[in-house]
């Protein structure tokens, strides 16, 4: 087996496709492994290895270019780090100003010499502070100025947090629960998704270790995935399997699916990107059920994405037999 000249092949027949489209898509190939030979695995193992380095390695160096630009903003902003002497006797009172440790040299003699045994500084404390009794009265008037000017000045916004690029980890699918464990232990840092049919007893199996699950067709799937999550203390992607041709196992009838929505806004640590499906080798019945999954998810894409775990940009359907019609229904993930 040769990954990338398999992954080529699938690429350019998607590419194939996309051009001939007016507004073309992204579409991704997931190589689906399933149950293959250990010399096998190991060859994929051996292919995928320098792109995972590549990947980790540019990682690694935006994160090092993120702590540099982050130091450099807290100095231009004036903040320091201080290094707090841990307070040699318990029961002594540190000494802080708006928040900040006040060197001992500036402190009032009795506190110098409580202090004597500190290097240098005390430790953060959320002792309120003593009301001032020699200070000056406000008039009434300054007051309500001096409140009025509070209100009138606009309220400082916080920075954005940098948010981390997507990295382009090598897309491996698995589609047996029982053999995702040993390869998502071999290469950790592929990105795996889970293409086949959603267990219900062994979730635990799969959540965690597949960045994205693509069929998440049942009730007690969806359930017992985000209680999982919620364990695990992660965020698992999902895409929810909607049964667009009546074929049983095909995932949950549309009929349900108020009831999924309810469970998904009970579940934070389920975030769902999308819709999938399944369909029969029949070309043309495959473009009906991919055509009338596009607009049901159109068709309930407002109400769902009220949510703040929902985002149904996504799509998940069709195969190397029929990625023409997948692709021209709008497909954004083919599995090869």
């Amino acid at each position: 087996m040769d990954y990338y000249a398999r992954l080529a092949q699938a690429q350019a027949a998607i590419e194939a496709v996309r051009a001939t489209m007016e507004d073309p898509q992204e579409v991704k190939p997931v190589l689906v492994v399933g149950d293959i030979p250990a010399e096998e695995f190991a060859q994929l193992k051996a292919q995928l290895a320098p792109q995972i380095e590549a990947e980790l390695a540019k990682r690694e160096e935006w994160r090092a270019a993120k702590a540099a630009r982050d130091a450099a903003a807290a100095e231009a902003a004036g903040e320091i780090e201080l290094e707090v002497e841990v307070l040699p006797e318990p029961g002594i009172q540190p000494v802080v100003k708006d928040g900040v440790l006040m060197p001992i040299v500036d402190e009032p003699q009795d506190v110098r010499a409580t202090l004597a045994d500190v290097d240098e500084y005390a430790v953060l404390t959320d002792e309120p502070e003593e009301d001032d009794d020699d200070a000056v009265d406000v008039d009434d008037d300054d007051a309500i100025d001096a409140e009025a000017d509070d209100v009138d000045e606009p309220a400082e916004l916080e920075p954005e947090e940098e948010r981390e690029p997507e990295w382009n980890f090598p897309v491996v699918g698995e589609k047996h629960k029982i053999f995702l464990g040993p390869h998502h232990e071999a290469m950790p840092d592929a990105c795996w998704h889970y293409v086949g049919k959603m267990p219900e007893i062994q979730v635990e199996d799969i959540v965690g270790k597949a960045k994205v699950i693509h069929n998440m067709g049942s009730v007690a799937a969806v359930t017992l995935s985000g209680r999982a999550a919620a364990r695990m203390g992660i965020i698992q992607e999902a895409f929810i399997q909607v049964n667009m041709d009546g074929t049983a196992g095909h995932g949950i009838s549309p009929d349900y699916m108020p009831t999924i929505k309810t469970i998904v806004a009970q579940s934070p640590n389920l975030r769902i990107i999308g819709f999938s499906t399944t369909a029969s080798y029949n070309p043309e019945a495959a473009r009906k059920a991919y055509t009338d999954l596009v607009a049901f998810r159109d068709s309930v894409r407002e109400d769902w994405e009220k949510l703040d775990n929902v985002s149904l940009d996504l799509l998940s359907f069709g195969s190397k037999d029929d990625l023409e019609v997948a692709i021209e229904c709008g497909s954004n993930f083919i599995r090869f």
